[in-house]
């Protein structure tokens, strides 16, 4: 019988986690160009059971091919493609309270430079209004087959280029 109640067996020792998990958010690129994308992976700091994509924030373009890791159950990777025609930056981000760990936990994020990211985007295409092309293939026999101009040969104007900033032509 217990009649004292210290014995051990009148003692439960339980563990609590109340620690509440963060999310790291990177990308393998920082500035996107048109008909480019980046690998955008989140890393837990514990793992989930509910983080799903649309747990994410974005903006600037779309989320695709969500994937959990194989390898690190805390790891999740999506591939980011930008808007077409844009310069608006890029952001990706999580928020607090969007998903829990094992034991309950709420997430805990807020507006943490880890936690989101902002990538450069420039997906203007270029654009030329007008183009008169003389060159190698200017035969000098016609004025017109399309590709010579006999008093003009080997001679390029543009009437107007507009051009992306930080695009090489």
């Amino acid at each position: 019988t217990n009649s004292d109640g210290t014995d051990d067996d009148n003692f439960v020792i339980m563990e609590v986690d109340t620690v509440r998990p963060k999310i790291k958010v990177e990308s393998n690129k920082l500035a996107l160009a048109a008909e480019t994308e980046a690998v955008i992976t989140f890393e837990l700091s514990e793992e989930s059971n509910n983080f799903v994509q649309t747990d994410v924030i974005v903006a600037g373009g779309k989320l695709s091919n969500w994937t959990h890791s194989e390898t690190n159950s805390r790891v999740y990777t999506a591939v980011f493609v930008p808007e077409e025609n844009s310069t608006a930056p890029g952001r990706i981000g999580v928020a607090s309270s969007q998903f829990t760990d094992a034991a309950g936990n709420l997430n805990q994020d807020g507006l943490e430079n880890d936690n989101q990211l902002e990538i450069t985007i420039d997906t203007v295409i270029p654009t030329i209004l007008s183009a008169q092309l003389y060159g190698p293939d200017d035969t000098g026999f016609s004025s017109t087959d399309g590709l010579t101009d006999v008093s003009t040969p080997r001679t390029v104007s543009y009437t107007h280029l507009t051009l992306p900033t930080n695009r090489e032509v």
